[in-house]
């Protein structure tokens, strides 16, 4: 019976969800992946599953540091500050979580939010919008905590890269660094700097990496340090 009724509940969850394919099918070439909170619905491109985000030749910590934090990170998005008022079946509900529920996550944001207010971006002469960023650089912090986790649950005696002295582990972390990997001009950061809710790339790496003490531990960076700060954030 209780089989039964899981696939009941499976199958009304399914069908309950109407979805426009035209209006996410040019994400699917879009090297990137997607939450939609109204269809309560993880998009991967076409493009990032042929990339070297993910092959299913490559080591597990090449798959999880790059594919597995970007769906960790999209996942994240579904209890963000906007993912917290729909429900599961992408309808907006902002009765869902307590009082008590929201100020607790608003309270652990403000760690995230003080953190990246502190990163200056030199080419605009401006720090980071941390209040702007916030929802995207906690699907990163709280992303790549659940790929680390899943990588460790999977760990299959990995080999190392030839001609490279990284562990299977630093290796997850570099994965992860080299997705945030990219070039722009001043005047890019400068046209983008008040609307992207991403903040620049490397401090997407830093940030992250910096409140992670996994990574602190496989790395050994000495306590104290700029990436092993004795305040770390996290909310997830």
């Amino acid at each position: 019976m209780q089989r039964i009724k899981l696939f009941k509940k499976k199958k009304q969850f399914l069908n309950s969800i109407d979805i426009d394919w035209s209006s996410i099918v040019s994400k699917f070439y879009a090297t990137d992946t997607f939450f939609r909170h109204d269809l309560n619905l993880i998009i991967i491109s076409y493009v990032v599953l042929q990339s070297d985000f993910f092959d299913v030749e490559q080591p597990n910590y090449m798959n999880y540091g790059a594919l597995g934090t970007m769906i960790g990170h999209e996942m994240t998005h579904g209890f963000d500050i906007n993912g917290m008022n729909y429900d599961l079946y992408g309808q907006w509900d902002d009765s869902l979580w307590t009082s008590l529920s929201k100020n607790n996550f608003y309270n652990m944001s403000k760690c995230i939010i003080e953190q990246y207010n502190n990163f200056t971006v030199p080419e605009v002469g401006l720090n980071v919008n941390g209040t702007i960023t916030q929802s995207e650089t906690i699907a990163d912090n709280s992303g790549i905590k659940a790929a680390y986790r899943a990588y460790e649950r999977s760990l299959n005696n990995d080999k190392k890269l030839p001609g490279l002295m990284y562990t299977p582990k630093q290796l997850f972390w570099i994965s992860y660094a080299n997705t945030r990997c990219e070039i722009y001009t001043n005047e890019f950061l400068k046209n983008n700097y008040l609307s992207n809710v991403h903040p620049p790339s490397k401090f997407r790496v830093i940030g992250t990496l910096s409140n992670m003490p996994e990574f602190t531990k496989d790395f050994s960076c000495p306590s104290g340090s700029n990436m092993n700060p004795t305040k770390k954030c996290s909310v997830w």
